[in-house]
């Protein structure tokens, strides 16, 4: 849909659209855990919010590792390693 309106030329730019709901979903899910475990809520509570933040974790790293592979082509190798290593 991007490519199309872009002329149809794709640009790795594109995938950073799938950053949108990680944020979003960081953000639920850590404030809601935090809110959940200070006050004492049930542990299903705080499962529930618990998934939000894996969901969120699982969706940004898969974003930027395909991501760095569409931009780093040659490198692609290198620089999966590089950001292994940040993390």
């Amino acid at each position: 849909m991007l490519a199309l309106r872009n002329s149809g030329v794709y640009e790795p730019e594109f995938r950073l659209l799938v950053m949108v709901p990680a944020f979003i979903a960081t953000g639920v899910g850590g404030f809601g855990l935090g809110m959940s475990i200070s006050q004492g809520m049930s542990i299903w509570i705080c499962a529930v919010f618990l998934g939000i933040l894996n969901f969120a974790v699982g969706v940004g790293c898969t974003g930027i590792i395909t991501y760095t592979n569409d931009v780093c082509r040659e490198n692609a190798g290198n620089a999966f390693g590089i950001t292994m290593f940040e993390d």
